[in-house]
């Protein structure tokens, strides 16, 4: 049964306009999603550190693991869904970015699959979680209708 939006409320996520990006979107703003996506931050996002260029490289091999990790996490609840789309990753990825710069700036979660696809945005997005930036601790707050 599908939810109506109450009067003043928005939905939490965009409109659904049937591209790839809304249908990528939709896909991953599950609870099952941000409740592993929570526990794997838990576990993880400690770990990670700011690197400036004479920083020492001794965690990042721990970094790199948990980036593993975190790949064969999002490709375990993906794969079904770009096989249906007949697209990888990255053309998805790419297309959720295109639909964000047409300023669309409800789009959001697709970051973490663009995360398991790029080293450099996993280490932010680690960051993010540590330093609070990204919290999903409350993660049923996201699926929630905003005012």
């Amino acid at each position: 049964m599908a939810h109506e939006p109450h009067e003043h409320a928005e939905w939490p996520g965009p409109e659904n306009d049937g591209s790839l990006a809304y249908r990528l979107e939709d896909y991953l703003m599950s609870g099952g999603f941000l409740m592993e996506l929570d526990s794997f931050a838990k576990r993880h996002a400690s770990k990670f550190e700011i690197r400036g260029p004479n920083s020492s490289s001794e965690h990042e091999h721990e970094w790199f693991e948990a980036f593993k990790e975190y790949e064969t996490m999002l490709d375990q609840r993906s794969n079904a869904f770009l096989a249906s789309e007949q697209v990888t990753a990255e053309q998805a990825v790419a297309e959720c970015f295109r639909a964000k710069d047409e300023g669309n700036s409800k789009y959001k979660y697709f970051e973490y699959l663009a995360a398991a696809i790029d080293y450099e945005r996993f280490h932010v997005l680690m960051l993010d979680f540590k330093t609070g930036r990204r919290d999903l601790t409350r993660w049923w707050e996201c699926l929630q209708l905003q005012e």
